[in-house]
C-alpha cells in the first residue's frame, strides 16, 4: 500500500514536471513581506502625524456665541482624509504580517494591537518635532490637488459670511476701525466698536489676528462706503497663531535692569570688533 502510493507521487511529479523550491525562495519571500510591513509601518506613522498636526492646530476652543453649536465647524477640525491614510498603512501592514511564515502565531489582534500602537506613538513623537508639519507644507506647495482634500485652519478662517475673518492688521484707524488684509490678500475694514478698549489697545499694524463677527451688508451702507473695502462687525477678537493667550502689549518703556543689560552687550559688541579691526575709531 505505501510502495504504491509512493509510486502514485512519482508518476505525478514527474508528469507535471515539478522541482523542489529553494530555501532561498522562502528566505526572500519572508524578507520583502516584513519590509513591506515596515514600510506600511512608517507610512501610518508619517499619515498620523500629519494628522494630529492638523487637529493640534485647529481652533477646538472655539466657536463661541453665534458659532456654537456649529456642526460642519467642528467636523471641519477633523482630519478625514489623513485619518484614511493613516487606517489604510496599518490594515495593510497587519495582513502582511498575517501573511509571513510565523504570522499565525502571532495573530490578528495581537498584530493590529502592536503596529496601531506603534503608530499612536511614532505619529504623536513625529508630530511633536514637526514632521507632519512638514509633510503638510510639502503637499501644499508640490501637488495642488491636496488642497482639495485638506480643509486649513486658514480656510476655515476665510469664511466671512459664516462669521470668521482671520489676516494681518493693516493700520488701526482714530474711527475704531481695523483695516486687515486676509489669506486671500483681500482688504477689510473691521469694526471694532463693541470690542472693549483693552482688547482695542493690544492690536498693532504686523499682527495676525482672527475675528468672529458678521459682515456689513451693502444694503445697509451709504454709496461712498460701498465703493471703499467690504465691512466686517467685530464681536471677538484672538491672536490667530498664540492660542488662549493674549496679544502681547508692545511697550517702548524700558526698565533700569534692561538698559544696563544693553549698554553691556553693546559695550562687548564694540570690543570684539575692535579685535578684529572692524570698529570705528573714535575721533
Amino acid at each position: 500500500m505505501t510502495a504504491h502510493i509512493s509510486d502514485e507521487v512519482m508518476r505525478k511529479i514527474n508528469e507535471r514536471h515539478l522541482r523542489p523550491t529553494s530555501r532561498w525562495y522562502f528566505s526572500g519571500r519572508e524578507v520583502l513581506f516584513w519590509a513591506v510591513a515596515a514600510f506600511c509601518a512608517v507610512a501610518a506613522i508619517l499619515a498620523g502625524s500629519t494628522a494630529v498636526f492638523l487637529a493640534g492646530d485647529y481652533d477646538w476652543e472655539w466657536p463661541t456665541e453665534s458659532l456654537a453649536g456649529s456642526w460642519r465647524y467642528i467636523l471641519d477640525g477633523v482630519p478625514h482624509f489623513w485619518l484614511l491614510m493613516t487606517v489604510l498603512p496599518v490594515v495593510s501592514a497587519v495582513g502582511v504580517i498575517l501573511a509571513t511564515r510565523r504570522g499565525y502565531r502571532i495573530g490578528a489582534t495581537a498584530a493590529g494591537a502592536a503596529v496601531l500602537g506603534l503608530t499612536l506613538l511614532g505619529g504623536t513623537a513625529f508630530a511633536r518635532y514637526g514632521v507632519g508639519e512638514a509633510v503638510d507644507v510639502a503637499l501644499t506647495k508640490s501637488l495642488p490637488p491636496y488642497e482639495s482634500l485638506v480643509r486649513h485652519r486658514t480656510e476655515v478662517w476665510s469664511e466671512p459670511e459664516a462669521g470668521r475673518l482671520a489676516g494681518t492688521v493693516v493700520a488701526v484707524e482714530a474711527s475704531q476701525d481695523i483695516v486687515i488684509k486676509d489669506f486671500k490678500n483681500r482688504i477689510w475694514r473691521v469694526s471694532s466698536e463693541s470690542l472693549p478698549a483693552l482688547e482695542r489697545e493690544k492690536l498693532r499694524p504686523g499682527a495676525e489676528i482672527k475675528v468672529v463677527g458678521s459682515p456689513v451688508k451693502a444694503g445697509g451702507r451709504s454709496d461712498a462706503e460701498k465703493e471703499q473695502a467690504p465691512r466686517f462687525s467685530a464681536k471677538t477678537v484672538k491672536p490667530w497663531r498664540s492660542k488662549n493667550r493674549e496679544i502681547k502689549i508692545e511697550r517702548p518703556e524700558k526698565t533700569e535692569r534692561s538698559e544696563n543689560k544693553l549698554d553691556r552687550r553693546d559695550q562687548s559688541e564694540t570690543a570684539a570688533a575692535r579685535r578684529r579691526g572692524t570698529a570705528p575709531r573714535e575721533d
